[in-house]
């Protein structure tokens, strides 16, 4: 739990001390946005560390878990004659593999843009 807290301040660090209040030209009021004055380096690096704890590293475990899964509910012995109890648990294997993989593909989807428009903007491809 400690090291839990230590790493994600740690993380959020950089971000925090980052933060300033900006006027926009036809917007009332002020913005809290990332100023990284000059600093495009420590903008990019920070990103990219951020893409591989938010976005890589959870993609990577939970494909490494659910294939592990799939594999071990995969297991089933071929010679044997399939009984109709047998095919309706290799279908619900089945149906389950399915599940996992979505679940891998919403994970992946739902992330993408956000992932993606960061990165751009770390390393200035957004039109301006």
């Amino acid at each position: 739990m400690q090291v839990n807290c230590v790493l994600s301040t740690s993380l959020s660090a950089p971000i925090i001390l980052k933060q300033r209040l900006k006027s926009f030209g036809n917007y009332c009021g002020k913005f809290c946005t990332e100023d990284w004055g000059n600093d495009h380096n420590g903008r990019r690096v920070y990103g990219s560390i951020m893409l591989s704890v938010q976005f890589l590293v959870p993609l990577i475990i939970i494909t490494f878990c659910y294939t592990a899964i799939s594999f071990k509910l995969g297991k089933v012995n071929s010679s044997l004659i399939l009984k109709q109890n047998q095919r309706a648990a290799v279908k619900r294997r089945q149906r389950t593999n399915r599940m996992l993989i979505g679940m891998v593909v919403a994970f992946s989807a739902s992330w993408f843009t956000s992932v993606l428009f960061n990165v751009l903007r770390d390393y200035d491809r957004l039109p301006a």
